[in-house]
């Protein structure tokens, strides 16, 4: 399906857009909804926006003009981005990123990208308040270059992080594709398929004009008030958390005419007091932290359990774990695989997920389970396991075939792929290498079907 812009959204079905809208809510969609979406910073209009009043641009870095940890951006973008401000289209630059400088090696990473792009400054999180999809560190950037947000917009490569971040501040935002194949693990497989699915959920509504409203009014006029009245920068002898920031960092290599807001010699930005007391604890919040407090409740509860009952248990587990370990092993590619096949054929992609989740379960318990039992782990126990993840595989995603979301070469490469780690597990082991079993392939089959 493509949008009247030519953007090409990636396959979907009915069902599984009505779960993400109405049965699974995470959030209102608007809240994540971008003025534009483009394939590439490459197709982004400059002169267009310019001709909006729009010449004050915030740019995401790592997956939207370099790659994720590359030290060069992407030549072409560079030379788009230049040629947009040699042309007086853009007039003010700023690299709105979470990455934060670390060590000298990722701090000259942020000041090269700044440097190559063209940047006047670079905001990174200087605490976990500023991180996005809280607004903080965009609303700092309007109030450094003073200006209004109907001057400004922001590129990104995740809806729910800069294009959130933008909403909540009341400014346009433009989100492309993520640049590049690599991609931190967390999001690979969690936050890029949640992306997916905003992304269908998008393309079944209707899209507004202008970015959406934030869903709290922050008293931006302070902005401007506040930089003609007063000093918005925070010098190091008054930034209570410079010495901290910069215990693994080189003096040499900070003070090399630094571009990054609290670092070296260039000072932290303040926002004002009524702005800060405006913006709601929530917007600090990433979008996955409803996942991470039930986690935390789950493991609470376990915590609570009491002691007699913890012990009866272990007891169970020792006399007949190794009976428990072997059902899960046997029921993921005869019960758990086809009940799950067939939820994918039928479109009924919530029971699917469900089932996935179940499966994921399984196979990270019964190890476990056997090791708990007297008999201990076995080596045929060990091939059950992992032909019955093969087969369990295979059933899901040969289901993804016969809806169309995957071909018969993915079916192909995910068997010899899947082979292949077995073989090198079994080898290492026979080295004495510990090589623990990964869930990566099973997260990828379910961001597969999330996509679907």
């Amino acid at each position: 399906m493509k949008s009247a812009e030519g953007f090409t959204y990636h396959p979907h079905t009915e069902r599984l857009v009505q779960w993400a809208e109405h049965e699974a809510p995470i959030m209102n969609l608007d809240q994540l909804r971008p003025t534009e979406m483009r394939h590439s910073v490459l197709d982004i209009d400059f002169q267009k926006w310019h001709e909006r009043n729009v010449d004050t641009w915030f740019f995401d870095a790592e997956g939207t003009f370099t790659e994720h940890d590359h030290l060069d951006p992407d030549s072409d973008i560079v030379r788009h981005v230049k040629s947009a401000r040699e042309q007086g289209f853009i007039q003010n630059i700023a690299v709105v990123s979470n990455k934060r400088p670390k060590d000298d090696t990722s701090y000259q990473k942020l000041a090269w990208w700044a440097h190559e792009i063209g940047a006047d400054i670079v905001f990174t999180p200087l605490d976990k308040g500023d991180r996005k999809p809280s607004s903080r560190m965009m609303l700092k950037a309007m109030h450094y270059f003073g200006a209004d947000p109907s001057q400004c917009a922001a590129v990104d490569d995740k809806f729910t992080a800069g294009i959130l971040a933008a909403n909540r501040a009341g400014i346009p935002s433009v989100k492309v594709d993520r640049f590049g194949k690599e991609d931190l693990p967390v999001d690979k497989w969690f936050t890029r398929p949640f992306e997916e699915i905003v992304e269908m959920g998008l393309a079944k509504t209707e899209p507004e004009d202008g970015p959406s409203a934030p869903d709290v009014e922050l008293p931006l006029h302070y902005l401007r008030k506040h930089r003609e009245e007063s000093s918005i920068f925070v010098q190091a002898a008054d930034d209570p958390g410079y010495e901290t920031r910069h215990k693994k960092l080189t003096p040499a290599v900070v003070q090399l005419s630094s571009r990054i807001a609290g670092y070296g010699d260039c000072p932290a930005v303040r926002l004002p007091q009524e702005i800060e007391d405006a913006i709601p604890p929530s917007w600090h919040r990433p979008v996955t932290q409803p996942a991470r407090d039930f986690i935390a409740w789950y493991q609470g509860k376990l915590d609570d359990i009491d002691p007699r009952i913890r012990e009866k248990y272990a007891q169970i587990m020792y006399e007949y774990g190794h009976i428990v370990a072997d059902a899960k092993s046997l029921a993921r590619p005869l019960i758990l695989g086809p009940l799950k096949a067939d939820a994918v054929r039928d479109r009924k992609y919530a029971r699917a997920l469900a089932l996935h989740a179940t499966n994921i379960w399984a196979d990270a318990t019964d190890g476990r389970d056997k090791r708990r039992s007297k008999r201990g782990p076995n080596r045929l126990g060990g091939w059950m396991d992992q032909i019955g993840d093969k087969i369990e595989e295979y059933q899901s995603t040969s289901a993804l075939v016969d809806v169309g979301a995957a071909s018969e070469g993915d079916v192909q490469w995910r068997l010899r792929r899947n082979i292949g780690i077995t073989g090198i597990r079994l080898v290492c082991e026979q080295f004495g290498i510990d090589v623990k079993a990964v869930l990566s392939g099973k997260i990828g089959t379910g961001a597969e079907m999330s996509a679907t």
